[in-house]
């Protein structure tokens, strides 16, 4: 059963080991948080905010990051399964996809 992850803001934190497919984190705010270890397929973003988020050795199958506001948006991949993700539009210049696929 996926954790359920109210909508709300999120400053600081880590969540490990979670399965957050397929909910919706529409309208979430995430700054300086870790995802790791968690599965984040099928995940909806419809204006959630990510800045300076770190996903380590997470899965991101079918991943819609275009729906997330662009303001201030940072996040860094390593070590993570990711196929299907859409960045259409997002500057990447930055992004660190170390050993992700």
């Amino acid at each position: 059963m996926p954790e359920i992850l109210p909508h709300s803001e999120y400053e600081d934190c880590r969540f490990e080991n979670q399965d957050f497919s397929n909910q919706d984190l529409s309208g979430c705010k995430f700054v300086d948080c870790v995802f790791s270890q968690c599965n984040l397929s099928n995940v909806k973003l419809e204006g959630t905010k990510f800045q300076h988020i770190e996903f380590l050795n997470c899965k991101l199958v079918g991943v819609s990051f275009i729906d997330c506001d662009p303001m201030l948006f940072s996040v860094t991949f390593k070590n993570c399964q990711m196929q299907l993700c859409n960045f259409n539009g997002f500057s990447l210049s930055e992004t660190d996809f170390s050993n992700s696929v």
